[in-house]
């Protein structure tokens, strides 16, 4: 491999040819190889536009050179119009310095190099347009032409005085978490309400089939499967609302803050401006996702707390824990109602996605419910771990955000695609067994307490005790003691009357 050497603050570094980023990045990869979680591609993408919309104020104002800010905003927008042709240029790890400077360095350098690389190109080729350009930098990307292009280059667009210009690592880095984490919010939300909306044909298909309750895992009195789904339901409807009474905190953003709340070397509203210009951005780009919440980020009343502080960040993420302990219970309620299928509960069916077992034949298991409490599991270790992080802010700045929105931006993904599969895969296929849940709830001796109001509890209770003791049912040990005829007792145990004694049914 070929090197070109880069220079920063601290001296020379040998950087691959074929690389657009510069010192500091090759100086992250060489001091931080820990692990093999790497930098979110959201938080990248969020970063680049951050400082695309910069170089545009910055240009207005005439902060930057007409020629460098024009090049620096020609190089975001390709990068975002592009961004799979330059994932190589962004490999840094999450384990690296708490504020994510060194991310924030890394997309400056990959943008000043990229923004360097238009500028030699135009200068070489007076006539060429901005699209022959375009389509020039891409197929040099990857190559050695890299490097020996950037040597030639005698205008040279730089990665702090340029790119970062009127920013700082310290606003940059939150400011993308928090357009990454409203923008995960928004994609789950999606999923979601397809869920919640899955539920809806089985309420309506199973609201008059009845059968027993459960309570503290023993018999309980009569309700309908209908009653049972809508419960499952509504535990995602109000997790849906959390989110939606939550999310608008992350709309509050350090951008304009710089490296300790005070913006320094940050001009009057850049901010302001900046964020007015993501957010039609955002608008633009993210058609799908702005239509269930739109983008309105602005600046935080108080810099100083958004810059030390992680509230926002942690209390969405507490939303998402209440949202994965709420899967989990639907996620095993499904699963123990679906065991057997003669030897469990047995009282619906789950689609046979694949086999269950290497070595019983035919045997069929609940993955899909199985995946989701794995979810679950990791979604509520990840919030344990942001609570601690946002608990250190140190001063005037948090130095745990990359772990903050790594384990924020994984816990959305999974809930995402849990969601979709569990609904895919399980929940569109859920079916009823009748003929179990009738014969339970004819079997149920906790029917005994619609007779108590006729017999009294305490009639009611030995009635139970014998029919248990004796392995008769309700009626048996009724008609045995005289205590009520055979239409009465049928009426008195009519299931409909039993799940809906208001009459209040299902819509």
């Amino acid at each position: 491999m070929k090197y070109r050497v880069e220079t920063d603050s601290l001296g020379e570094v040998q950087v691959p040819m074929q690389r657009l980023y510069a010192a500091q990045t090759e100086r992250s990869l060489h001091n931080f190889s820990i692990g093999q979680e790497v930098m979110p591609l959201e938080v990248i993408k969020a970063l680049v536009l951050i400082k695309t919309a910069a170089a545009d104020i910055n240009l207005k104002r005439g902060y930057i050179p007409v020629s460098v800010g024009t090049a620096v905003s020609f190089a975001g927008k390709l990068i975002m119009d592009n961004f799979t042709c330059f994932v190589p240029e962004f490999p840094l790890h999450v384990w690296q310095t708490g504020s994510g400077t060194q991310s924030n360095m890394n997309v400056n350098e990959v943008m000043a190099n990229l923004a360097t690389l238009f500028l030699y190109l135009k200068q070489e080729q007076p006539t060429l347009s901005d699209a022959a350009a375009a389509e020039q930098l891409l197929d040099l990307l990857g190559t050695e032409k890299v490097g020996e292009l950037l040597q030639k280059a005698e205008i040279k667009v730089l990665p702090n005085d340029h790119v970062n210009c009127s920013q700082s690592s310290n606003d940059t880095f939150p400011t993308a978490m928090h357009i990454v984490a409203y923008s995960d919010l928004a994609q789950l939300k999606i999923s979601l309400r397809r869920m919640i909306k899955t539920f809806g044909p089985l309420i309506s298909r199973y609201k008059h089939t009845y059968k027993s309750a459960r309570t503290h895992l023993q018999d309980a009195v009569p309700m309908s499967f209908g009653q049972e789904l809508s419960g499952w339901q509504a535990l995602l409807i109000e997790a849906e609302t959390a989110i939606k009474n939550i999310e608008p905190s992350l709309l509050s953003v350090a951008l304009g803050a710089t490296a300790c709340g005070t913006g320094l070397n940050t001009p009057d509203n850049f901010s302001e401006d900046v964020l007015q210009l993501i957010n039609e951005l955002l608008q633009e780009r993210e058609g799908n996702l702005a239509a269930v919440s739109p983008f309105a980020f602005r600046k935080s009343t108080n810099l100083f707390a958004a810059l030390s502080g992680k509230t926002a960040l942690t209390a969405c993420h507490g939303v998402l824990q209440a949202l994965a302990a709420d899967l989990f219970k639907i996620a095993n309620d499904i699963r123990y109602l679906a065991s057997g299928p003669r030897l469990g509960y047995g009282e619906i069916k789950i689609p046979a996605n694949e086999p269950g077992s290497s070595i019983m034949p035919g045997k069929v298991n609940p993955t899909q419910a199985e995946a989701m409490t794995m979810v679950a599991t990791q979604v509520i270790a990840n919030n344990q771990a942001i609570a601690m992080a946002a608990a250190n802010g140190q001063f005037q700045l948090n130095v745990y955000m990359p772990l903050e929105i790594y384990n924020f931006h994984q816990s959305c993904r999974l809930l995402n695609e849990t969601i979709l599969s569990f609904t895919d895969h399980l929940l569109a296929g859920l079916e009823a067994n009748c003929a179990k849940m009738q014969a339970n709830f004819n079997a149920s001796l906790m029917n005994v307490t619609a007779l108590s109001p006729k017999i009294g509890y305490k009639k009611a209770a030995e009635l139970a005790q014998e029919a248990h003791k004796n392995g008769l049912t309700l009626l048996e040990v009724v008609l045995k003691n005289k205590l009520m005829s055979r239409e009465e007792y049928e009426k008195l145990m009519d299931p409909e009357k039993l799940s809906y004694p208001h009459g209040e049914m299902l819509s």
